[in-house]
């Protein structure tokens, strides 16, 4: 009789959550990466958001910053690193969108060019984490890489605002 109930319990729970978009909050880490002859354990800590439409993720995305000081800053070419020189404020972004026609990637990076930021390319970088143990695991195969960048200083974060969900700010 306790295994009916609980059974029943889980089954309308499960299905109350249909029809809602959820927005999820979570911290990422890439552990460890090495370069050359360089290893290193520390990690890259970003805030990963995703985006739900009743129970299918539509968007994932991954932020994060990579300072000069962190050991990942040496997968960046150096071209990549001239390029970050002129950033004010930049962001890594490895982002994800399962359904365009709901939530496109194209859209994101609308909303963060409004608000000042220009998307950088980072082939060297995205090669790098490409032979990451974590690269796999996560299944980043499917995702695309790249620096969000400001020229000039905002005052304000970058927000990701999708209709019928909430604004989220970086």
């Amino acid at each position: 009789m306790k295994k009916i109930i609980l059974f029943l319990t889980f089954l309308i729970t499960s299905c109350s959550l249909t029809g809602r978009n959820l927005v999820q909050e979570n911290e990422f880490e890439l552990a460890g990466g090495s370069k050359g002859e360089k290893v290193w354990k520390d990690e890259l800590k970003m805030k990963r958001i995703s985006w739900y439409q009743e129970m299918t993720m539509v968007f994932d995305v991954l932020m994060g910053e990579v300072s000069e000081s962190s050991p990942f800053y040496n997968w960046f070419s150096t071209s990549e690193k001239v390029s970050l020189k002129r950033c004010e404020k930049s962001y890594l972004a490895i982002y994800y969108s399962s359904a365009s026609e709901v939530i496109s990637k194209k859209s994101f990076l609308k909303q963060a060019k409004a608000q000042g930021y220009d998307q950088f390319i980072l082939n060297d970088f995205t090669s790098a984490l490409k032979l990451h143990p974590q690269y796999i695991a996560n299944s980043f195969q499917l995702y695309d890489v790249a620096i969000l960048c400001s020229t000039s200083s905002l005052n304000s974060p970058l927000k990701v605002e999708f209709p019928n969900f909430s604004t989220i700010s970086f």
